[in-house]
């Protein structure tokens, strides 16, 4: 049936089937490993790069567990399922929601070999209601940040420094536009090239604040549209996002960038990572007397919602300004 619709809706597919068939056998070989390497290449593209980074770990813990009890991976008994949940609570020490997240790589893999899901058999399945009802479901968020650990962080800074003010500007970002660090900052030099990169030309000033344009968030990876984010200006306020960028503009402007350059910078004039502005928050709050503070990447954007939830802001602006779902 397929082919006679083909040769339907296209009368000249019969001749370039002919034609395809004339090729000599080397040919149609070299053509099947081309559209081979093109599929391992598309696969790889299938999963973001924060999911394969989480994807590798829970698969070095399944794998781990597999060691122990000397099974194969794959597949997975109901009773070996069983006890794979319970390694998870009892020897890994995770929480409910921790566990249904390490479960997913074992069912990707079962669907990888077109196997059914393990954890819908019986046993397994009642183990994680059990687990449900005894560990709970209540789940604990990053640390928030607040405005008196902004202060703390801005008092350790020094302004004749290009990477302070480029992590300044960074959590001023962060928090004023209600976003996770991942979403303007690389987590290797190599994502930089990706479309990831916040660039000088993607700042855009204004009379009542700034514009910055996110080309990659964790929602939009697939180039279908672009993110606006306002920043507001507040004049004589030590936590003025715009007073953040002019400051680390005046840098750009004695380093002559261009308009693709990376606008943040690590103290080796590199593009500002992930890790290392982190790293640097955590230690600069330690030092300023905040030794059991630990910020994480979605700190920023939980404690801006929250501080503009504690101004007055509606919880339908706050999703909007946000990108948040709820």
């Amino acid at each position: 049936m397929l082919w006679v619709m083909c040769l339907l809706v296209f009368p000249s597919f019969h001749s370039i089937c002919q034609c395809s068939l004339s090729f000599p056998g080397g040919r149609r070989q070299e053509m099947r490993e081309m559209l081979e390497q093109s599929v391992i290449t598309y696969r790889s593209k299938g999963w973001a790069e924060s999911t394969k980074r989480t994807y590798r770990q829970h698969l070095q813990c399944y794998l781990d567990f597999c060691h122990l009890l000397n099974i194969e991976p794959v597949p997975l008994s109901s009773e070996h399922s069983s006890l794979y949940l319970a390694y998870l609570a009892d020897f890994r020490g995770l929480c409910f929601a921790s566990i249904r997240s390490y479960i997913c790589i074992v069912r990707t893999l079962h669907k990888q070999h077109n196997l059914g899901d393990p954890f819908a058999l019986w046993t397994p399945h009642h183990v994680l209601q059990g687990m449900r009802r005894e560990l709970g479901e209540e789940q604990h968020g990053a640390t928030p940040v607040t405005p008196e650990l902004l202060l703390a962080l801005h008092s350790t800074l020094s302004w004749d420094n290009m990477f302070h003010c480029s992590v300044w500007a960074g959590c001023m970002i962060a928090f004023y536009g209600l976003l996770r660090s991942a979403n303007f900052l690389c987590r290797s030099l190599s994502e930089a090239g990706k479309g990831k990169l916040l660039c000088v030309g993607d700042v855009s000033c204004h009379p009542q604040g700034a514009v910055i344009t996110l080309h990659w968030t964790k929602t939009i990876q697939f180039r279908q549209k672009k993110v606006y984010v306002t920043l507001p200006s507040l004049e004589k306020s030590v936590l003025c996002p715009v007073t953040a960028l002019t400051k680390l503009f005046y840098f750009h402007l004695q380093l002559k960038s261009q308009q693709k350059s990376a606008l943040l910078r690590d103290e080796y004039d590199r593009p500002l990572l992930y890790s290392v502005f982190l790293d640097f928050v955590n230690s600069c709050l330690h030092r300023a007397g905040h030794a059991s503070v630990k910020l994480t990447g979605h700190s920023f954007r939980r404690g801006g919602a929250q501080w503009a939830a504690h101004m007055g802001l509606s919880h339908a602006n706050i999703q909007e300004l946000g990108f948040l779902a709820q």
